[in-house]
């Protein structure tokens, strides 16, 4: 099973540190045996209705949970402990959390 999260970021130093820390969050994770990957998206620079480059880039975090035949709990499970591992971590590495 595939489980997507999207997000984009600002054009703040903050959202460029956050994309970094996700960015080796998500390296380091898939290096420990979660198979998760994050990708950048975006839409083609120009179109029809005119130019659209730098308004539409996003970022996709890809997990895939084996596992998956009557109940949706193992992905739950392994969602549960990537959010525990991400919370571990903003701590450790004293990672500023916008309220």
């Amino acid at each position: 099973m595939l489980i997507q999260f999207e997000f984009s970021i600002d054009n703040s130093i903050e959202s460029l540190k956050s994309l970094e820390f996700l960015a080796w969050f998500v390296r380091d994770s898939a290096r420990a045996g979660a198979k998760i990957q994050l990708r950048p998206f975006a839409l083609p620079p120009v179109t029809p209705n005119g130019r659209q480059l730098g308004t539409t880039l996003k970022f996709h975090v890809d997990l895939f949970v084996d596992g998956i035949e009557e109940t949706l709990e193992p992905a739950f499970k392994v969602i549960e402990e990537l959010n525990k591992n991400l919370n571990l971590f903003i701590d450790v590495y004293d990672i500023p959390v916008k309220g």
